[in-house]
């Protein structure tokens, strides 16, 4: 990440380090809010349709259709929460520059030996959940490598309705870098 901090200093940026918004619950209920929409989504073909879903899709769905109503409503609770408290710190900064994982990608090899757990999911997704849940624009860039070769990245995550101006500022990192030309 300090490599792309010097980036977006050379362009003019000021960075300065801010309180991110407790958003430790609203990771946890990141699966159960993603099994719901992917009900919702599904509902025209699901279940008349079941046998052409695979098992992970099939079983996603069937968490998401047997959420209770107050269990829905408290994760609704807690996404209305985090969104007036991501707004509150988006008044004081143009975007949040952050990783988009809290290691180096995983391989498939590193993705297999996860296996079902889904508090290792969670530790993965604890920078990418909390704007895929609140409906926050992010654009993920590549930032490079690490000592085996595998991509690192970082995502810039703006304020609603921001999409114009982090594909500016994304634009204007990849001019000043060739991390995007390589492949690993």
């Amino acid at each position: 990440m300090s490599a792309a901090e010097a980036v977006f200093r050379s362009l003019g940026a000021r960075i300065r380090d801010v309180r991110f918004p407790s958003h430790e619950r609203l990771v946890s209920q990141w699966i159960a809010m993603c099994a719901v929409e992917t009900a919702i989504a599904h509902r025209e073909t699901y279940p008349a349709k079941k046998d052409d879903y695979g098992p992970e899709l099939a079983g996603l769905i069937e968490e998401g259709r047997a959420l209770g109503g107050l269990d829905l409503t408290d994760i609704l609770h807690e996404r209305l929460k985090f969104n007036g408290a991501l707004a509150a710190m988006f008044e004081e900064i143009d975007a949040l520059l952050i990783p988009t994982m809290p290691m180096r990608l995983p391989s498939v090899a590193d993705l297999a030996s996860f296996g079902d757990d889904p508090n290792v999911l969670l530790r993965l997704l604890r920078f990418t959940a909390p704007f895929d849940f609140s409906g926050t624009p992010t654009i993920t860039l590549p930032s490079g490598f690490d000592s085996d070769g595998l991509p690192l990245s970082m995502q810039l995550a703006g304020p609603v309705l921001s999409e114009g101006q982090l594909s500016r500022m994304a634009h204007a990192f990849q001019t000043q870098t060739n991390w995007h030309t390589h492949r690993p």
